[in-house]
């Protein structure tokens, strides 16, 4: 009994095994807040981290390539997204697998079907979904137009992108002193030194500063210099591919690229990481087509994978 207490708890009976009862719910309600709703949310976490790692752009579409639910690729010049993991080579088109996005409507923004020119000029007449260049965003024409400057009539250019400008250190060392999110292009060979218009393979890199280390982006990235447009690149496919010693036959490989015509232009490049083994099996390679196929030859049987980069144009 309490009796010398506040007055609303005076002449009332507690029992030590009912406190202890409430005294262990609590106790246990705690243990499981700890142990399963911290648990639970690094669960959550970890499928939410695959989900933004899987939700990106992968490139035109490759017979050859695993793709898991949330890639988009692009196919035919549309674009899909992976629904649910599908067996290697099942086209886009398979609804059951991918979704299309398109990413164009009736009356929607431009999208897939736009062209680069570049920088806006002044004395250019520009038609209906080429896309410009001015200040530091990207404007789309709605419609012909001359000497429209982009930004100040909405019914003639749509602001089709915002983007920040930045810098990125290119060259064969690391900046000397990179902060969080550096951007580092390392190239294989100085691009002061280059002598021709030879694309130039590099490693995207980005220094953490809470491993002090370059961490790689986007690997195996090829760059061109363009007379006159010296900030762009030109509109080009570019095809990471591995080659297996399985996969030749006959000593020839063929890789099939359904919008090959006879005005394109294809090159193959070593990547940033080959063996010696790997390079001479490359220095071989000769290249011819047929059709839509793209034949890879060799002249002796390989014993080792061959990862090269397609670059069509």
């Amino acid at each position: 009994m309490l009796t010398t207490n506040e007055q609303q708890l005076q002449g009332k009976a507690y029992i030590a095994n009912t406190i202890n009862t409430i005294a262990s719910g609590i106790l246990d309600l705690e243990s499981r807040f700890n142990n399963g709703v911290t648990l639970f949310l690094s669960d959550l976490a970890t499928q939410y981290n695959d989900l933004i790692i899987n939700m990106k752009k992968v490139g035109t579409w490759n017979a050859n390539t695993q793709y898991v639910p949330y890639n988009f690729v692009i196919y035919n010049q549309q674009i899909y997204m992976c629904l649910i993991e599908p067996p290697i080579g099942i086209l886009p088109t398979s609804s059951y697998y991918w979704l299309y996005l398109g990413l164009r409507g009736e009356t929607g923004a431009p999208g897939v079907n736009v062209t680069m020119q570049y920088d806006w000029n002044g004395g250019a007449t520009y038609q209906p979904n080429d896309l410009v260049v001015y200040g530091t965003n990207i404007y789309v024409a709605l419609k012909s137009n001359t000497n429209v400057i982009p930004g100040t009539d909405a019914s003639t250019w749509l602001l089709f992108l915002v983007t920040t400008p930045g810098q990125i250190f290119v060259g064969t060392t690391a900046p000397e002193y990179p902060g969080q999110n550096t951007v580092w292009f390392q190239t294989q060979t100085d691009p002061l030194e280059a002598t021709d218009t030879t694309p130039i393979i590099g490693l995207f890199n980005r220094y953490n500063t809470d491993t002090s280390s370059w961490e790689p982006m986007y690997p195996n990235t090829l760059f061109t210099w363009i007379d006159n447009k010296e900030n762009y690149a030109p509109p080009a496919v570019f095809i990471d591919l591995t080659i297996q010693p399985n996969m030749w036959n006959n000593f020839q490989y063929i890789y099939t690229y359904p919008e090959l015509t006879g005005t394109s232009w294809v090159d193959i490049y070593p990547v940033v990481t080959m063996t010696s083994e790997q390079l001479q099996i490359y220095n071989e390679l000769q290249l011819s087509f047929n059709g839509q196929n793209i034949v890879l030859t060799i002249s002796s049987e390989p014993t080792v994978s061959l990862p090269i980069i397609i670059k069509i144009q």
